[in-house]
Protein backbone atom coordinates (compact mmCIF):
# COMPACT_ATOMS: atom_id res chain seq x y z
CA UNK A 1 0.00 0.00 0.00
CA UNK A 2 2.89 2.44 0.90
CA UNK A 3 4.82 1.91 -2.50
CA UNK A 4 1.35 2.71 -4.18
CA UNK A 5 0.59 5.78 -2.59
CA UNK A 6 4.28 6.97 -3.20
CA UNK A 7 4.26 5.56 -6.74
CA UNK A 8 1.21 7.88 -7.34
CA UNK A 9 2.42 10.24 -5.68
CA UNK A 10 4.98 11.02 -8.15
CA UNK A 11 3.50 9.80 -11.26
CA UNK A 12 0.13 11.41 -11.17
CA UNK A 13 1.20 14.24 -8.44
CA UNK A 14 4.92 15.26 -9.51
CA UNK A 15 6.65 14.16 -6.13
CA UNK A 16 10.12 15.01 -6.27
CA UNK A 17 9.74 16.16 -10.15
CA UNK A 18 9.78 19.93 -9.26
CA UNK A 19 11.30 22.39 -6.96
CA UNK A 20 9.01 24.05 -4.70
CA UNK A 21 10.02 27.86 -3.95
CA UNK A 22 9.32 28.26 0.05
CA UNK A 23 8.74 24.68 0.85
CA UNK A 24 9.09 24.41 4.73
CA UNK A 25 12.56 23.03 4.81
CA UNK A 26 15.94 23.89 5.59
CA UNK A 27 16.66 23.97 1.98
CA UNK A 28 14.08 26.07 -0.58
CA UNK A 29 14.51 23.88 -3.18
CA UNK A 30 13.29 20.24 -1.54
CA UNK A 31 9.55 19.02 -1.54
CA UNK A 32 8.26 18.02 1.89
CA UNK A 33 6.51 14.16 2.54
CA UNK A 34 5.22 14.68 6.18
CA UNK A 35 5.01 10.34 6.49
CA UNK A 36 3.44 9.40 9.47
CA UNK A 37 0.61 8.46 11.31
CA UNK A 38 -2.03 7.94 14.59
CA UNK A 39 -1.78 5.57 16.81
CA UNK A 40 -1.79 1.40 15.25
CA UNK A 41 -1.18 3.34 11.98
CA UNK A 42 1.85 5.35 13.05
CA UNK A 43 3.93 1.83 14.39
CA UNK A 44 2.94 0.85 10.40
CA UNK A 45 4.84 4.32 9.47
CA UNK A 46 8.02 4.07 11.86
CA UNK A 47 9.01 0.35 10.24
CA UNK A 48 7.88 2.23 6.66
CA UNK A 49 9.53 5.44 7.30
CA UNK A 50 13.24 4.26 6.69
CA UNK A 51 12.49 3.05 3.10
CA UNK A 52 10.23 6.03 1.90
CA UNK A 53 13.20 7.41 -0.04
CA UNK A 54 13.98 4.34 -1.89
CA UNK A 55 10.15 3.90 -2.33
CA UNK A 56 10.05 7.40 -4.43
CA UNK A 57 13.29 6.35 -6.32
CA UNK A 58 11.64 2.89 -7.17
CA UNK A 59 8.60 4.81 -8.18
CA UNK A 60 10.28 7.16 -10.76
CA UNK A 61 11.38 10.39 -8.93
CA UNK A 62 14.57 11.67 -10.18
CA UNK A 63 17.42 11.98 -7.67
CA UNK A 64 14.88 12.18 -4.54
CA UNK A 65 17.58 12.55 -2.05
CA UNK A 66 18.01 15.92 -3.52
CA UNK A 67 14.37 16.79 -4.02
CA UNK A 68 12.74 15.52 -1.66
CA UNK A 69 12.91 15.78 2.34
CA UNK A 70 10.95 13.19 4.47
CA UNK A 71 9.80 13.55 7.76
CA UNK A 72 8.26 10.96 10.12
CA UNK A 73 5.76 12.29 12.51
CA UNK A 74 4.41 9.78 14.77
CA UNK A 75 1.36 10.46 16.85
CA UNK A 76 0.74 7.98 19.90
CA UNK A 77 2.05 5.18 18.35
CA UNK A 78 -0.05 1.62 20.04
CA UNK A 79 2.74 -0.20 21.61
CA UNK A 80 1.58 -3.45 23.28
CA UNK A 81 4.41 -5.27 25.40
CA UNK A 82 3.07 -8.99 24.77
Amino acid sequence: MVQAVITSLVQNHGLGARALPGAYTSNEKKQLLLFGGGSAGSRGAMVHLDYVTEMLAKAGAPSPDESVAVVGFMDSPLWIDI
